[in-house]
């Protein structure tokens, strides 16, 4: 009687959740409420292979030219700028907070938030501290977040993906995996860099992230990737199968004459051969004829020219907005398309660098200047020196001043070439002659009396074609 109550109560319950393991408001529950919570990552490349996504990244074409602009970006000098730049207590203060900066690896960090050039975002870590005085809240150290395990919600706060085994009750379910809020504390330690926000397709709804996420080269560059690497496959495939030349061997149409044909050539040419039966029974050496064919010479280079010159273009025109300032290119056109070409890569780095500048203004330097209490009241701005002039322009408009007549300190001129003044009994080149021809404070003087302008130009000719002194401003 007991086993009956319990079977009745069973069947109740069966009848009260009977048709819910196929309602399909179920899936669609769970999807519209994952959609409302959680943004899908917008990234193509992702949705069409997460596995090529990651290979991608470290073809050497691609690491190369992120490298490249990467590490232009993060060579930069760089400043904090007050408000008011005459202002005594607001320089003091900016000084300080450029001690902040110095006093860790601020190339690392610049470095990884650079990476949302490729992804979109650019996260990091700053690990924090006390000085050595236990006064001075400061930056200790970074570490890098890869971009792929930042997520956002609806109103753009990122979240961080966590796995199976996160033991935190503040996760919510998300695409691919469960992602978890940063608390007050955490959003301290966390800087983000975005590249290129853009808005989402109306007809994509996997793109709704984009504008916080934002849109990396990756998306860009994955066409052209896929149809390089696929290319690639092929030409392998041809070099494993064809470019040592196949062996095609007749023989007698009998079983033994094939095995006698494979016992000839099993291990010539790798294996690859192609046995053509011949009509007939006789087992007789005269019955075969072994013929090489050799693959044409030119289909391999076919492959990698359309690879290289293609693809590989594309890829870094994608990257560096030019080829010319690392490849070697001959365009008919004289030195002015490389110089078109460098003005073009150095627009990029300017871009980087404003967009980067701002959020390192707003997402470092004033969290050291709010934790350590400097001037609330005041915007201290991190910007990189964009457009410096180099030092050989330098020395060329002041020869071209001086032929005017402008004088300047000499000092100064000597400050440009990164050279020190020469002590009481250094060797030194030039001596009194150059002391007589180049003299900054009464103009140009020659022993023959004129204004030694074509003796002090050839001089300072002489310091720009000296590659010692042709720096980069940087």
């Amino acid at each position: 009687m007991q086993y009956r109550e319990g079977e009745s109560r069973m069947a109740r319950a069966a009848a009260r959740v009977s048709g819910t393991l196929s309602d399909p408001r179920q899936s669609t529950v769970a999807f519209l409420a994952a959609m409302n919570r959680v943004l899908r990552d917008p990234s193509e490349a992702r949705r069409k292979s997460r596995e090529d996504s990651r290979i991608m990244r470290r073809d050497p074409r691609i690491e190369a030219s992120l490298k490249k602009r990467k590490l232009y970006t993060a060579a930069l000098k760089w400043s904090i700028v007050p408000e008011d730049d005459k202002d005594a207590g607001q320089i003091e203060a900016a000084e300080t907070l450029t001690d902040y900066l110095e006093s860790f690896d601020l190339v690392e960090l610049i470095e990884n938030l650079l990476e949302a050039i490729w992804y979109g975002p650019g996260p990091a870590e700053l690990m924090v501290g006390f000085d050595e005085r236990g006064r001075d809240y400061r930056v200790t150290g970074t570490r890098a977040i890869h971009p792929d395990s930042v997520v956002f919600d609806a109103d753009g706060t990122p979240l961080l993906r966590v796995g199976a085994g996160y033991r935190g009750d503040n996760a919510i379910a998300g695409w691919e995996s469960r992602a978890r809020p940063l608390n007050a504390v955490e959003r301290q330690i966390f800087i983000l860099h975005t590249f290129n926000p853009a808005a989402p397709e109306f007809f994509v709804p996997e793109e709704a992230a984009l504008i916080y996420h934002g849109s990396g080269l990756r998306e860009d560059v994955w066409y052209y990737w896929w149809i390089s690497n696929h290319i690639h496959k092929q030409w392998v495939y041809f070099l494993e199968r064809y470019a040592a030349g196949i062996v095609m061997i007749k023989h007698p149409d009998t079983q033994a004459g094939r095995d006698a044909a494979e016992a000839a050539v099993r291990d010539y040419k790798d294996g690859n051969f192609l046995l053509v039966p011949i009509p007939g029974d006789a087992v007789d050496i005269k019955a075969f004829d072994i013929e090489i064919k050799e693959a044409p010479g030119n289909v391999g280079q076919l492959f990698m020219d359309y690879v290289d010159t293609f693809t590989g273009g594309y890829i870094k025109q994608i990257i560096e907005g030019q080829v010319l300032t690392s490849d070697v290119g001959a365009t008919g056109l004289g030195s002015g398309v490389a110089q078109a070409h460098e003005s073009t890569f150095q627009t990029y780095i300017e871009y980087d660098a404003r967009r980067l500048a701002r959020t390192l203004t707003n997402q470092l330097v004033a969290r050291l200047q709010s934790w350590n209490n400097i001037l609330p009241d005041v915007r201290f701005k991190f910007e990189f020196a964009i457009g410096e002039t180099t030092k050989k322009e330098t020395m060329e408009a002041v020869q071209a001043a001086h032929a005017m007549g402008v004088q300047f300190k000499e000092g100064e001129v000597r400050d440009i070439t990164g050279l020190s003044k020469p002590d009481d009994g250094d060797d030194v080149i030039g001596g009194e002659q150059m002391t007589d021809q180049f003299d900054f404070g009464e103009g140009l003087r020659s022993p023959n009396g004129d204004n030694g302008v074509a003796a002090g130009s050839n001089r300072i000719s002489g310091l720009l074609d000296d590659d010692s002194h042709n720096g980069d401003g940087r």
